[in-house]
C-alpha cells in the first residue's frame, strides 16, 4: 500500500505453512521474527515532508482537510472527530460550500460533519441536489447517522425522485429500513414509485451456473428485495428458535410413550448433522429434555455412545474446559434400569 511520503510499500514474508486455521498458531514452523518490508518510490520522486496532525493545533486542521495526500486528509478527518472540535463547524461548512472545493475534500468535510453530530437542513438540502453521484449518495448515508426526523428527512429525500443511480435508492431504502419510526402511506407510496420489472432471464454464464446480468438486470432484484422489506417492516413475525440447529434435533414437547422406538434414530441424526464442536453441547440438551419416566435402555445407550466418544471428548476438552466433563454429568441421570447403572 501506499504511505504518507508517497511511497509503495510491500510486505515481503514467507511462512512454510501455507495453511490458515488447521495448524497451530503457536506451531513452531511458524515464522514471526523474520520478514522485508521494501519501500518502492520512482527515481524523480523529491522526499516529502510529513506532518504530525496529532500535535496539529485544531485550528490547523482545515488547512489539512484540503491538502493533496489523501492520507494527510483522512488524518486531519480524523483528528477533528476525536478532538471533537465543534468549533470548526462553520469553517467546515465553508468548505463544503466553496464553489473551488473539490468533491473529496466536500466528502471528507461531510465525514467531519457526521463525526460531529452536526446537521444542517439546508446544506443536505443542496448536497441532495448536487450532480455528483457520490456526494448523493454521502448525504443520504448520513443521514442515518445525525438521525433528524423522519418528515424532516422525507421532505429532503423528496429532492431524489428522479434519481437514477441504484445505489442512491438503495441507500434511501437502507435508511428508511434502519429508521424505527413507521412510514406512512405517502412515504410508501412515493418509495414505490422506484420498482423495477427486471427481466431475469438476462443471466451471465458463471463457472458454475448462470447469474444474474449486471449493469440493470441485479440491480434492479436487489432494490425490489430492500423496497419489500421496507414495506414488511413493523408487521408481527413469528419468534425465531433460540438455536436453530439445536431446535431442529432437539424436541420442544415430552416425548410419549409410543415415540420411545425412534430414540435411537434422533440420536443417531443428531451426531450426523451437527458439527462436530457442539454435538456434545445437543447432546446433553436431548438427555435434560428427556421425560424420564418414559426412558428406555435403547435411548439410554444411544446418548452416552455419543458423549463418551473419544473424539468429542478432545474436542470438548480443548475448546470448552469450563464445561462439564462427560463422567461428571451422566452419573446425575436417574437410571429407570438398576441393571445398567454404570452406562
Amino acid at each position: 500500500r501506499f504511505g504518507p511520503d508517497g511511497c509503495f510499500y510491500i510486505v515481503d514474508w514467507y511462512n512454510r505453512i501455507i495453511s490458515h486455521n488447521e495448524v497451530d498458531r503457536n506451531h513452531p514452523a511458524r515464522d514471526k521474527t523474520r520478514g522485508r518490508i521494501w519501500r518502492v518510490r520512482h527515481e524523480s520522486q523529491k522526499a516529502r515532508h510529513i506532518p504530525n496532525i496529532v500535535t496539529t493545533p485544531t485550528k490547523a486542521l482545515i488547512k489539512h482537510l484540503q491538502a493533496d495526500s489523501t492520507w494527510e486528509m483522512r488524518a486531519a478527518w480524523q483528528q477533528i472527530v476525536q478532538r471533537n472540535a465543534r468549533e470548526l463547524i462553520p469553517a467546515l461548512l465553508k468548505l463544503i460550500r466553496a464553489k473551488k472545493t473539490s468533491d473529496d475534500i466536500r466528502i471528507a468535510a461531510l465525514w467531519s460533519l457526521e463525526g460531529l453530530g452536526h446537521f444542517d437542513a439546508k446544506l443536505w438540502r443542496e448536497l441532495l441536489a448536487n450532480r455528483n453521484v457520490d456526494l448523493r449518495f454521502e448525504a443520504v448515508r448520513e443521514l442515518s447517522t445525525v438521525r433528524p426526523p423522519i418528515a424532516e428527512a422525507f421532505g429532503l429525500i423528496q429532492t431524489l425522485s428522479n434519481e437514477q443511480a441504484f445505489r442512491v435508492r438503495n441507500e434511501v431504502l437502507r435508511y428508511f429500513l434502519d429508521d424505527p419510526a413507521p412510514l406512512n402511506a405517502e412515504q410508501l407510496a412515493w418509495l414505490q414509485r422506484w420498482r423495477t420489472t427486471p427481466d431475469l432471464t438476462d443471466k451471465v454464464k458463471g463457472w458454475d451456473r448462470d447469474y444474474l446480468a449486471p449493469g440493470g438486470t441485479y440491480e434492479g432484484v436487489f432494490q425490489n428485495l430492500l423496497l419489500q422489506m421496507v414495506e414488511e417492516k413493523g408487521r408481527p413475525t413469528p419468534p425465531e428458535p433460540i438455536s436453530g440447529e439445536w431446535m431442529k434435533i432437539v424436541r420442544k414437547a415430552p416425548v410419549k410413550p409410543a415415540e420411545t422406538h425412534c430414540a435411537s434414530d434422533e440420536v443417531c441424526r443428531c451426531r450426523t448433522r451437527c458439527r462436530p464442536l457442539c454435538r456434545r453441547g445437543v447432546l446433553e440438551e436431548y438427555l435434560r429434555r428427556m421425560p424420564f419416566e418414559h426412558v428406555d435402555r435403547q435411548r439410554f445407550r444411544a446418548v452416552a455412545r455419543g458423549l463418551q466418544e473419544p473424539g468429542y471428548r478432545r474436542h470438548t476438552d480443548r475448546h470448552h474446559r469450563s464445561q462439564p466433563r462427560c463422567r461428571e454429568r451422566l452419573p446425575h441421570i436417574p437410571h429407570r434400569d438398576p441393571g445398567r447403572r454404570n452406562v
